[in-house]
């Protein structure tokens, strides 16, 4: 059975509004206790991005089961708050990984046509149409060591760009 992060029913709120103040917070020291330990094997199997977008689906999902549950707006004004928090902070980890990602393909790209280049100054054959798929192979057995090449077709796609056919 898989624990659920969503509040309890209307039922079970009103049940506990009947304990008294003393043992509702040892109940809420409990209860937040045991979120935390949750969240945190969640964050180990799902990652910390999918954590994000669960928290943020949760503060959302209180939000809209507003009616049904007997929250005051003391209440939902911190849920709002968070989820707007994270989903901010998911955008802007979005952001930043596509930014790097950009750069190192375009570091990618430069590699490639550096080697092409040298490549084309020394065998004349590769300069000949029907030769791009030969000329990307090349490239690819002569990238640097120190980093991963990308796949031969990728090559291929940065290098017909580069040298277009006349």
């Amino acid at each position: 059975m898989t624990k659920t992060l969503f509040p309890l029913t209307a039922d079970e709120i009103s049940a506990d509004s009947r304990k008294s103040p003393e043992k509702e917070r040892k109940s809420d020291q409990a209860l937040a206790a045991e979120e935390a330990r949750v969240e945190a094997e969640l964050a180990k199997v799902l990652g910390e991005k999918d954590m994000l977008r669960r928290r943020a689906r949760y503060a959302i999902w209180c939000f809209d089961n507003l009616r049904r549950n007997p929250l005051d707006m003391r209440e939902a004004a911190p849920l709002l708050r968070k989820a707007l928090k994270r989903a901010k902070a998911s955008r802007n980890a979005a952001g930043t990984t596509n930014e790097s990602k950009r750069g190192i393909t375009q570091r990618q790209k430069q590699i490639a046509r550096k080697l092409a280049d040298n490549l084309l100054r020394n065998n004349k054959i590769l300069r000949l149409p029907r030769k791009k798929s030969e000329l990307a192979l090349q490239v690819r057995r002569a990238w640097p060591q120190h980093e991963t090449a990308p796949a031969t077709n990728t090559i291929r796609h940065w290098l017909a760009r580069a040298y277009p056919q006349k």
